[in-house]
Order: C-alpha cells, then sequence, then structure tokens
C-alpha cells in the first residue's frame, strides 16, 4: 500500500486536476439541466379584461411581428426559436382570478448583450413585455405587471442541490480513478515507466531535437499532405456549430480535428493551420461580421498551444486539460472578448462585462466536457496513428519490461 501511495503522491498534480474537474462536470451538467428546464414566469394584470382572449397572440405571425418591433435597427432577437416556441405550444398564460400568469422555457431566449448600453437583459424580458403590451394596446388595454423586475427565472435544481451533485461528482469520479489507478498499479509493479526525453517523447519542448523536428513537417509531402486533409477536415467542422445557451456563442468540434493536427505535426504546423484555417474559413463562409486580425492570431496561438502540451509527450488527462484551459480562459475569454469589442465598437465596460457574464462562463462550463472528450478521442487515436508511423508508440504506451522480464521472455 505505501507503494501505491508513493505512486499516486507522484501524479499528486493529475489527482488534483481530476478532483476539480470532476466537480466542475457536476456542476455545469446541473446547470445545463437548468437551462433546458427552467422557465420564466411574469406575472400581470388587465383592466377590464373580460373581452380579451390571447390566442390571436400566441400565432406564428404574431410572434414574428414582435420580433421585428424588437430588433429595430439590429437583429438580436431573431435568435429567439419562434417555430418551436409555436411547435411546442412554449408560451402559455393562466388565469387565476383577476391575476394572470405566463411560463416560458428559458431555452427559447438566449442572453445576449445590449450593444447601447453597459447593462445585461435577456431577449425574453424585452420580448415578452414587447408582446404583452402591443398586444394590450390594440385592444385598448393596459399591462400592469405584478413584479418590479418584471420576469422571475425557476429553476428546476436550487444552489444547494447543484452544490450537492457536484461534490457527489468530484467524490465518485475521483474514487474510479483511484481504482483504475490501483489496477494498473498492480498489473504494471514489475514494469518500468519509459523515461521522457529519450529523442521519441519530451517532457517540456525546451531541447534541440524537438524543435528540429518541429520545423522538418514543411519539407515532408507526406506532412504536408496530411495537414492539407486536416484542414479540410476543420473547415467542415466550422459549418456545424452547436447553440452554447450563452448569445452569439456557440460549440463545435473544430478543436478536436486542431488538437489532434497539432499532436501530430507540431506546434508550428499547429501555428500554421490556425491561420489557414481562420482565413479560408472566413473566406468560404462569411458571416455577418469583416474579418479581423485578432481572431486569426487567437487561432494560431491555440494551434501552437496544442502542439507545444501535445506533441511528442505523452498523452494524459492533464495536458489536455491545460491546453484547453489555456485556450479557453487565455485566448477565448481574454483575448477573444477583447477582439469583440474591437469589431462590436464595445467600451471598456461593455466588453468587461461581456466576457464576465457571457464568455466566462460559458468556457467554464464547457472546459470539463470538452478536456475529457478530447482525451478519451487522443487516446483512442493513438495507437492506428501510431501503426501508420504519424505519432511514437511510446505517446500512449507508458511502461517497458525491465531487463529481467526481458530475460525471463
Amino acid at each position: 500500500m505505501k507503494k501505491f501511495i508513493k505512486y499516486l503522491l507522484k501524479r499528486k498534480f493529475l489527482l488534483l486536476i481530476i478532483l476539480v474537474s470532476s466537480f466542475l462536470l457536476g456542476f455545469t451538467t446541473t446547470n445545463l439541466i437548468n437551462t433546458y428546464t427552467s422557465s420564466y414566469r411574469i406575472s400581470f394584470k388587465i383592466e377590464d379584461d373580460s373581452s380579451l382572449s390571447f390566442n390571436e397572440m400566441l400565432t406564428k405571425e404574431y410572434l414574428i411581428k414582435i420580433v421585428d418591433k424588437c430588433n429595430g435597427k439590429n437583429t438580436y432577437y431573431n435568435e429567439i426559436n419562434i417555430d418551436k416556441i409555436v411547435k411546442e405550444k412554449g408560451i402559455s398564460i393562466l388565469k387565476n382570478d383577476t391575476e394572470y400568469t405566463l411560463y416560458t422555457k428559458v431555452s427559447y431566449y438566449p442572453d445576449f448583450f445590449l450593444k447601447s448600453s453597459s447593462s445585461v437583459s435577456t431577449r425574453a424580458k424585452t420580448f415578452l413585455k414587447t408582446m404583452l403590451n402591443t398586444y394590450a394596446e390594440e385592444n385598448n388595454k393596459r399591462i400592469l405587471f405584478l413584479n418590479s423586475n418584471i420576469i422571475e427565472k425557476e429553476t428546476t435544481l436550487s444552489n444547494s442541490w447543484i452544490y450537492i451533485i457536484s461534490s457527489i461528482s468530484s467524490i465518485s469520479l475521483t474514487s474510479i480513478y483511484i481504482i483504475i489507478s490501483y489496477t494498473i498499479f498492480k498489473k504494471n509493479k514489475d514494469l518500468e515507466e519509459i523515461p521522457y526525453d529519450n529523442d521519441s517523447i519530451f517532457f517540456t519542448p525546451f531541447h534541440k531535437k524537438y524543435w528540429k523536428d518541429v520545423f522538418k513537417t514543411f519539407k515532408d509531402v507526406r506532412k504536408i499532405t496530411g495537414l492539407a486533409m486536416m484542414l479540410s477536415l476543420m473547415l467542415l467542422c466550422k459549418l456545424i456549430s452547436l447553440p452554447s445557451g450563452f448569445g452569439n456563442l456557440g460549440i463545435s468540434a473544430t478543436y478536436i480535428v486542431f488538437a489532434i493536427a497539432s499532436m501530430i505535426y507540431g506546434p508550428f504546423a499547429g501555428f500554421v493551420l490556425g491561420i489557414l484555417s481562420d482565413t479560408i474559413g472566413y473566406l468560404l463562409f462569411q458571416t455577418a461580421y469583416t474579418w479581423f486580425i485578432g481572431y486569426t492570431i487567437q487561432a494560431a496561438l491555440s494551434g501552437l498551444v496544442y502542439g507545444l502540451l501535445l506533441y511528442k509527450t505523452k498523452i494524459s488527462y492533464s495536458r489536455c486539460f491545460i491546453a484547453r484551459l489555456i485556450v479557453n480562459i487565455i485566448l477565448n475569454v481574454i483575448w477573444g472578448s477583447i477582439c469583440w469589442g474591437i469589431v462590436s465598437g464595445y467600451t471598456f465596460e461593455q466588453t468587461y462585462s461581456y466576457a464576465l457574464i457571457f464568455s466566462l462562463p460559458k468556457n467554464l462550463i464547457y472546459l470539463v466536457p470538452q478536456s475529457l472528450v478530447l482525451y478519451l478521442l487522443l487516446k483512442a487515436l493513438c495507437p492506428p496513428l501510431s501503426k501508420i508511423g504519424l505519432i511514437d508508440k511510446s505517446q500512449y504506451s507508458y511502461y517497458i519490461m525491465q531487463e529481467n522480464e526481458l530475460q525471463k521472455k
């Protein structure tokens, strides 16, 4: 047991990361449950409502009219999922004596940042308030909202349950890691770990041999062809982006292909791949925003980070987590928010609010799942990649037999 404790202590940093990561995983899961199951509620009264029916207000045509009215000179409200609201009857209004209560799901109305001020609001509040006021005015009525904030959010899980579930997740997954580690320790107790810095794998990139291999990439036609294929895959991944629940920020599988390419071909190749994917991606799939050099630098630095942490080294969860931590927090939250602020013409206060309320929560919530998915996929791809000579076997095979074991064979 003492030997096993020493074995764990040698991996204390990884143990700490798993402890924290599993807590964040539980926190992420519970918050996602709240996002997709929670609802908004608006309580109100209407003066002389005897002849008023809300059926006309809850049609697709009327809701689109309200979206257009809310948009004004911008298109912030176009992301409200009107089709889903109509299909699922996502707005219901119940009456109790003289008081009405409107219910609707939170997931229909992603949050957004108000460019005209330094405040943050929701599409739901403005949209639903406009909808009710407009309908009342058209029928010569007046709405009286019964809550000072107008809209109230009802969550499925309370804060206490969120932390209880997160703690259970942390304890459970850490225990599973310790059990798996013990199994691996028993299986390999007579073996020794493959040492770092053996010309095939390196603990840090601060080696002359490491950088010689890095810059050989663009001298090999086969590697250039492989990079071109990776670039094509990255561009295809850009076509598919799922909503994250945080304004206009989305999530895609591009980072997985990016990390795999950087692991195989190195940090310099990752840097170049970032520049090409951002530039060519904009030319092929132009968005509503202009091309900005800041985003190109962000993509290039992301490839550099993946390469420095994954190229010619042992693939571990801690390295995947650190890579995503740097990309998510430094490049996405800090650098990305600055770029978004410049492109959108935000003031410093607006940029800071955007980063704090939208970019930071999104990148923190998805940090653990993205790290875990990346690690599992890299581990699964390592054996076939080593068989075709793209990576060294020692990047995923951590042990070798001792000399006495070899003699027995």
